[in-house]
């Protein structure tokens, strides 16, 4: 099924945590510990540890210690990783000035084969799985003709011939190179599930940036202008600018839509009429759509108070428009807890179709990306 003629429905429980719009200021929040073999006590050198969807991390040294620093306020998905042991997650939460210390344990284990191999008749089977999987995960735009895997044969691939669903994880991180965004991107595929039938993608990704130096003033200036691209319009930015309430101010166009899913046909959801227009006044109060945007508190007054929660709510889905592209999000019946920074802070199911369901990872940013002020961008970006 080609993408470009199915809107593809995104779920599973995908960390949103976004960067503040006009965030010039140094962060202070540090986590740090030591790792621990679960079997023999003793300290574990060389395990991978870092913030999932950021550029921070680092490797545990001799005594198994590690420390990061400078993490934006936020919930992350911290990971430990290392060849030979199970993958450890830890759900960590900055305020504005945390410092948390996470010591952990890792269980050795023992490596399995690989559910498909690269022989016989599976090899164009596997090469036809592998052409899909890299369209659908680098997505459709002009940024993923710029990004490469550099060990796609880190993939493994399970395949239901019965309805041509088919799911890839990974033993090894699977190396991106994105040239357009100026990242080196190491993704741990926990699971990474296509269902041809329901146009439906589920995954589970941990992801680590690297930022590649720049061999020149122009390749700099193209990757600092080819992310705020990236940034403006992307969900990141339209979650920011719902928490600070600046949904006019940074061009987004709200409507209240009806999407129909379709069951004969390659696109997936058809819009029923163009949707009612919202303005942000009733946005951000009630009104009979149950749309709603309210304070909440939150059970650890420390961090609530400091990041100054407020709840996303409504039925249905929000169509969101910026400049001539439209995207579509609808929270299931749940809810997204979100900071003045607009980092969410309970990761939940959602869906999403139009342009944002194209942007796979060749236009995704770190967490602590910092965009410029809205005062001080350019006007051709958009």
């Amino acid at each position: 099924m080609n993408m470009q003629n199915a809107k593809l429905l995104v779920c599973g429980l995908l960390l949103i945590a976004l960067q503040p719009l006009q965030a010039q200021f140094a962060y202070f929040n540090t986590v740090h510990g030591t790792v621990l073999d679960e079997k023999t006590g003793k300290p574990l050198s060389g395990v991978n540890v870092f913030l999932s969807k950021t550029t921070l991390g680092t490797v545990t040294d001799a005594d198994g210690v590690y420390r990061i620093e400078h993490a934006p306020p936020g919930v992350y998905d911290l990971v430990f990783q290392h060849v030979g042991y199970t993958m450890k997650i830890q759900q960590v939460q900055f305020a504005y000035v945390s410092t948390i210390q996470i010591d952990t344990k890792l269980m050795p284990r023992i490596l399995e084969g690989r559910e498909v191999r690269i022989t016989g008749r599976y090899t164009k089977e596997r090469i036809r799985r592998l052409q899909e999987f890299t369209r659908m995960f680098l997505g459709e735009t002009r940024n993923a003709k710029a990004c490469r895997i550099l060990n796609p044969e880190a993939l493994d691939f399970k395949i239901d011939s019965t309805d041509g669903r088919w799911t890839a994880r990974s033993e090894e991180a699977v190396v991106v190179e994105n040239l357009a965004l100026g990242y080196t991107v190491r993704n741990y595929i926990i699971r990474f599930k296509w269902s041809k039938s329901l146009s439906q993608i589920q995954q589970n990704i941990f992801t680590v940036f690297k930022p590649i130096p720049a061999a020149d003033a122009n390749t700099s200036e193209t990757w600092a202008r080819n992310r705020e691209a990236a940034f403006l319009g992307s969900q990141k930015h339209f979650l920011s600018a719902v928490a600070q309430h600046r949904i006019d101010e940074e061009g987004f166009k709200l409507y209240q839509s009806n999407i129909q899913p379709l069951e004969d046909r390659d696109s997936a959801f058809r819009e029923e009429g163009s949707g009612f227009y919202i303005p942000s006044k009733i946005f951000y109060g009630r009104n009979r759509s149950g749309l709603s945007m309210d304070t909440v508190s939150y059970p650890q007054n420390k961090i609530g108070l400091a990041a100054g929660l407020v709840k996303l709510q409504f039925k249905d889905w929000l169509k969101i428009k910026y400049g001539v592209t439209f995207s579509y999000l609808n929270l299931e019946g749940h809810s997204l807890i979100v900071d003045s920074l607009g980092n969410n802070w309970n990761p939940t199911s959602y869906q999403i179709t139009g342009r944002w369901a194209y942007s796979g990872a060749a236009d995704k940013l770190p967490l602590d990306y910092s965009p410029q002020p809205a005062t001080s961008r350019r006007t051709d970006v958009r």
